[in-house]
């Protein structure tokens, strides 16, 4: 009976050794099945100690790199942004696309510590670091308030935001928090381009551009062309929406290597509702007396002068 036992526990041990054995091969008879061999124009190698080379390509048509061009909103003149000693958030037209930037309030998707308080029921005036900051056009600083009017992008080909006082070629400011200084559309020398947008779907939202700009005279005189209307509804009821219209022209001549005058233009319209604050009071908070009714302590008078 013993012996049996013996042959019993033999046979066992080399069956599970056998099932081990022929499941590993079949594992590596599998993955080298499975895996597909790299696809390459290169020759085979003559020798086996080395390895082909393989070439990944790929296509990336919008460049978002804030390396892609110098830096002159800093110091005035072209500075690589690795050679810039401030911190800049460069966004490019391709990240103001991708990022769905339509407003101020869209600050905070590209640059860090950079939002709009919208003060007065409108976002307008960006606020970096916390502190109030400074809006520049093409290195000129832009009549703006801070009391919630509107601001078109229409004419924004890239922008620098950038943290801190600006320097000293800017001039004196009043605001230190940080700055930011937009690029508007230049005119196209290499061609014809031309582009169609058109938005919707957002709370009523309706916002539609038309680009267009080229060569007049080849090399010496260009053009760029760019239009956007709005015509958008409002999350509250019984409130204006934005409803604007939006169009930028530049010209830029070139008669020689040494001269060169660039102008441009912008005309924009704007209806919308500025107001001071929501109040919505509910019967508790009358009937509990904490929302007084009526007039202020001042009187009517008071509330007319403030």
């Amino acid at each position: 009976m013993r012996n049996r036992k013996s042959r019993v526990r033999n046979q066992f041990t080399f069956g599970f050794a056998g099932a081990a054995i022929l499941l590993m091969l079949s594992h590596t008879v599998w993955a080298q099945a499975a895996s597909p061999t790299p696809v390459t124009n290169d020759p085979a190698p003559t020798d086996s100690s080395q390895l082909s080379t393989v070439t990944v390509s790929g296509v990336l048509p919008n460049n978002v790199l804030p390396t892609a061009n110098p830096v002159s909103s800093v110091f005035g003149a072209d500075m690589p942004i690795q050679d810039t000693p401030r911190s800049v958030s460069v966004v490019s037209q391709e990240l103001l696309q991708t990022a769905n930037i339509l407003g101020p309030e869209d600050f905070m998707k590209v640059a860090p510590s950079t939002y709009s308080n919208n003060q007065w029921g409108g976002a307008n005036m960006p606020m970096i670091r916390g502190q109030m900051g400074e809006v520049y056009q093409n290195g000129m600083e832009r009549t703006t308030r801070s009391d919630g009017l509107p601001m078109s992008f229409n004419s924004v080909e890239s922008m620098d935001i950038i943290t801190g006082p600006p320097s000293s070629v800017y001039g004196p400011d009043q605001y230190t928090g940080g700055y930011i200084n937009w690029s508007t559309k230049q005119p196209y020398f290499d061609g014809w381009h031309g582009s169609s947008t058109f938005l919707t779907g957002y709370w009523d939202t309706y916002r539609w551009t038309e680009d267009i700009g080229g060569p007049l005279i080849p090399n010496v005189l260009a053009f760029r062309l760019s239009y956007q209307g709005e015509n958008s509804g409002s999350y509250y009821d019984n409130v204006i929406g934005a409803q604007s219209t939006d169009v930028y022209f530049a010209l830029t001549y070139t008669p020689s290597e040494k001269f060169t005058l660039k102008i441009n233009t912008e005309f924009f319209e704007d209806k919308f509702n500025e107001p001071t604050g929501w109040n919505r009071p509910i019967q508790q908070l009358i009937s509990d007396g904490l929302y007084y009714t009526g007039e202020p302590a001042g009187g009517a008078e008071f509330s007319r002068s403030h």
